[in-house]
C-alpha cells in the first residue's frame, strides 16, 4: 500500500491520477450501471449540441437503446445528423425544450457548447471567455408534454438528460403531465449563476424532489481552470 501511495503521490504531481472504474469510485461507472440496471430503453438528450452525450453513452458505457436528440441550432443540427445517420436507433430532432411553444431568439456563443436562451452571467465569461455570444438565432421551442408521444413510442424506462444552459426547471415544467413516465433524470446544475434568471442547483433538487425524484449521483462538470472552483455539476435523479 506505502508503494501504491508514492506512486500515486508522483502521478499527481505530473498532473494525472488513476483510479478503480468501479460504481462506488467513478460517477461514470455509477451511470453505465444505472443504465443497465434500470434496463433503460430510451434515453431523449435535450440539448444534444453535436452528439457528444449520445456518442459518450454509445461508446463509452455500451448502452445499446434508442436515443431522441434535441438540439435548437440550425448548425450544430445539421453537424449533429451527420454523426447520427448510421445508427438506426439514434434519431435527431430539430427543436429546443421550454416550458411553452414557441419561436424563441437564442443567443449562440463561439464555443456553440454555452449558447442559451437566457443572458449570460459574468462569473461564466470570467471562467470561460470562449464562450461570449456572437448573434442570436430564431429558434422553434416544444413542450415536451405536446411531443412525448411521438417520440417514446412504446419505451418502457425513459432516461431524460437536460443540458439547456440555465433553462432546466423550464423544461421540467413543460413536462408535468409525462413525468410519471419517466424513471431517471440527468440535469446540469449549477453551483453559481451561469446565466441570468436560471435556477441553481438548490432549486432543481428541490423541485424534483416534490416531484418523485430522488437525487442518486454527482457528477463533476464545468470548472473555473483559473480558480479551481467547481461552477456546475451533473446530477442523476431516479423516481422514488
Amino acid at each position: 500500500m506505502k508503494i501504491a501511495r508514492v506512486a500515486r503521490r508522483w502521478l499527481w504531481r505530473a498532473g494525472v491520477d488513476v483510479g478503480w472504474f468501479t460504481p462506488p469510485n467513478h460517477p461514470m461507472a455509477r451511470r453505465k450501471k444505472f443504465l443497465k440496471d434500470w434496463s433503460i430503453d430510451l434515453v431523449l438528450d435535450v440539448g444534444a449540441n453535436v452528439g457528444q452525450y449520445a456518442i459518450e453513452l454509445r461508446r463509452d458505457l455500451g448502452y445499446k437503446g434508442r436515443i431522441v436528440s434535441f438540439e435548437p441550432l440550425y448548425g450544430s443540427w445539421k453537424r449533429l445528423q451527420g454523426v447520427a445517420e448510421k445508427d438506426a436507433h439514434w434519431d435527431v430532432v430539430q427543436c429546443g425544450l421550454g416550458d411553452r411553444t414557441e419561436i424563441a431568439e437564442m443567443n449562440v456563443s463561439e464555443n456553440f457548447l454555452s449558447s442559451s436562451l437566457l443572458l449570460m452571467a459574468d462569473r461564466h465569461m470570467e471562467a470561460a471567455p470562449a464562450s461570449s455570444y456572437t448573434g442570436t438565432e430564431s429558434v422553434r421551442i416544444f413542450r415536451l408534454d405536446d411531443i412525448f408521444e411521438k417520440h417514446a413510442d412504446t419505451a418502457k424506462n425513459i432516461w431524460l438528460k437536460l443540458d439547456v444552459q440555465g433553462s432546466e426547471k423550464n423544461v421540467v415544467a413543460g413536462a408535468e403531465e409525462i413525468l410519471d413516465k419517466i424513471s431517471a433524470i440527468q440535469v446540469e446544475l449549477s453551483l453559481q449563476p451561469m446565466y441570468h434568471g436560471e435556477a441553481l442547483i438548490e432549486d432543481i433538487c428541490s423541485d424534483l424532489r416534490k416531484k418523485g425524484f430522488v437525487l442518486v449521483s454527482l457528477e463533476p462538470g464545468f470548472a473555473d481552470h483559473g480558480t479551481g472552483e467547481l461552477l456546475q455539476v451533473d446530477g442523476v435523479f431516479r423516481r422514488r
